[in-house]
């Protein structure tokens, strides 16, 4: 073979080859704009199935959080109407202090005055009597360190009361003597109290306790 011929049979196979490696290298390229394709597919589904399990997601704790607070509100309702048949029949039975107010009076002492709930020494229907050989009943009597309170229960509120705590407030130390040396915290306590009664007896330096719209029982004008 002469030498032209052997130059022009190597350039045909040169073509040949660089042929085949252009077509090799579009067949690549096609075969990785199918997997860009087939991976931007993916990514969108991914983000569809994300969004809606997110959705879901959001969807079931919304309806949780609805649940929970349609049975929140079912079981306030039901303490509420629980607290207003307790307090009537305690009424009625003439035990509203024994069963409402005394229990309530130890946490609520220990809460708003920041003290030990067991250091606080409490008794309910104390009769005493003065030197002068006087007898005054006392519904709730609470003593901490450097405290005495004086809880006054009354099933009902009049406004005439607050002035009948009053003078017993001031004549309070000659009836207990022993307490002289503390600060005394009156406060009338009672089922219910209307605001302009909680007015009246926070002018007049008294804490007032009640139930809180039947919820708890609570000090109102602390």
């Amino acid at each position: 073979m002469s030498t032209n011929a052997l130059l022009e049979h190597r350039t045909d196979r040169l073509e040949e080859a660089l042929i085949r490696l252009a077509d090799a290298q579009a067949e690549t390229q096609r075969e990785m704009s199918e997997f860009k394709n087939e991976m931007s597919e993916f990514k969108n589904e991914m983000s569809e199935f994300k969004n809606e399990m997110r959705y879901d997601l959001e969807k079931y704790r919304e309806e949780n959080r609805l649940a929970l607070e349609e049975y929140k509100e079912e079981n306030r309702k039901e303490n509420r109407e629980m607290n207003k048949r307790w307090g009537k029949l305690s009424n009625k039975m003439g035990t509203i202090v024994e069963d409402i107010i005394y229990p309530a009076a130890r946490p609520l002492i220990s809460r708003y005055f920041n003290v030990e709930i067991n250091s606080i020494d409490i008794s309910s229907n104390v009769s005493r009597m003065n030197d002068n050989r006087d007898r005054e009943e006392f519904d709730i009597i609470a003593s901490i360190p450097d405290k005495v309170f004086l809880i006054e229960v009354k099933s009902t509120m009049r406004d005439y009361y607050i002035n009948e705590f009053k003078d017993k407030i001031i004549r309070f130390f000659n009836f207990f003597p022993e307490y002289r040396n503390k600060q005394l915290v009156p406060i009338m306590a009672s089922l219910s109290m209307q605001p302009n009664t909680v007015h009246m007896l926070t002018e007049n330096h008294i804490y007032a306790m009640a139930y809180r719209e039947w919820d708890y029982m609570d000090i109102l004008n602390f």
